[in-house]
């Protein structure tokens, strides 16, 4: 099996809810052997999952490290790594963090070929594990908000929409009390949007 233990290994409660709705379509997609791009599992997840704040949230920037949940789970159970289904709509490919770890065809072909029919349930308990054990928030001072806020703007800044320097210090304060700069960054994009909306 591909494995990957302690690929990310400290998960906030955030990535673990994400996970638990992302695990249910990879599942769907491994039994009809099928990949799927990270913007389709984010718009996906939202569609199955209205009424879940934090799935309605998330945006493809910060899949990867959501998938680590449910690479854990497979990696304790010694399943295929379902993850290696997320590709890159340019690339057809997993991401770059992904590829110089693992092999992703051959992750790819152990997944096609495993019997996927009784995993959902096993994997609803061990998100409820992973829930209980959760990296807590810790507060950060303001520089380092500031250097994780630039570093991953200007790392990303293709996929955000250009209103998104309007909430910098928004963002800047949500990284210090803790919230994961994927996360800051989602919560504030979301905002911007129903804002937009009631305008």
């Amino acid at each position: 099996m591909v494995t990957a233990a302690g690929y990310i290994k400290n998960l906030t409660l955030n990535d673990i809810q994400l996970a638990a709705a992302y695990c249910h379509i990879l599942v769907d997609h491994a039994k009809h052997r099928q990949t799927i791009t990270y913007g389709e599992l984010v718009a996906k997840a939202k569609q199955q999952n209205p009424g879940n704040a934090v799935v309605q949230n998330a945006i493809a920037t910060s899949v990867g490290r959501k998938l680590s949940a449910v690479r854990r789970f497979t990696d304790a159970q010694n399943y295929p790594d379902l993850t290696s289904l997320v590709i890159g709509k340019g690339s057809g490919d997993c991401g770059d963090a992904y590829t110089k770890n693992f092999d992703s065809e051959r992750a790819r072909e152990e997944v096609f070929a495993f019997d996927w029919r009784n995993v959902s349930e096993d994997f609803d308990l061990h998100i409820k594990g992973l829930e209980k054990a959760a990296i807590p928030m810790k507060p950060r001072k303001k520089d380092e908000a500031v250097k994780l806020m630039s570093e991953f703007y200007f790392g990303n800044k293709k996929n955000l929409p250009p209103s998104i320097q309007l909430q910098r210090n928004s963002i800047i304060e949500l990284l210090m009390e803790g919230v994961s700069v994927e996360d800051a960054f989602s919560q504030k994009m979301q905002a911007n949007s129903a804002w937009r909306c009631v305008a």
